[in-house]
């Protein structure tokens, strides 16, 4: 419980450093399927499946105005999320890899 309190404050920290970068609020997205967000996942994390048939309309149901950070299991399916956001109109979106990566981005002051 301590390591998830912890961990929690950490990423707002986090979050509250990088949200000075943007004028909306930060969005952490991760597109791996539910099964594998279940079983671990950052604090926050919106679920947003990539390898499902609606993640167009999901994603594009979100702010443009947001500034969004995607991770994934390894990074791959994060950049393929990062570059359809990208064509669909977000400015501000950066892909922070697999969740090991995304973990270790999200500790470094920004």
């Amino acid at each position: 419980m301590l390591n998830r309190i912890k961990s929690f404050l950490l990423l707002t920290s986090c979050l509250v450093s990088i949200s000075a970068l943007s004028k909306g609020k930060i969005v952490l997205v991760d597109v791996r399927t539910p099964q594998e967000f279940a079983q671990e996942h950052l604090p926050s994390a919106l679920n947003i499946d990539i390898k499902n048939q609606d993640f167009s309309k999901q994603i594009s149901a979100l702010d443009k105005e947001d500034s969004y950070l995607i991770y994934c299991h390894s990074g791959r399916r994060s950049e393929l999320a990062t570059q359809q956001m990208i064509q669909l109109g977000f400015k501000q979106v950066k892909n922070i890899g697999g969740i090991n990566q995304a973990k270790k981005y999200l500790e470094m002051p920004h």
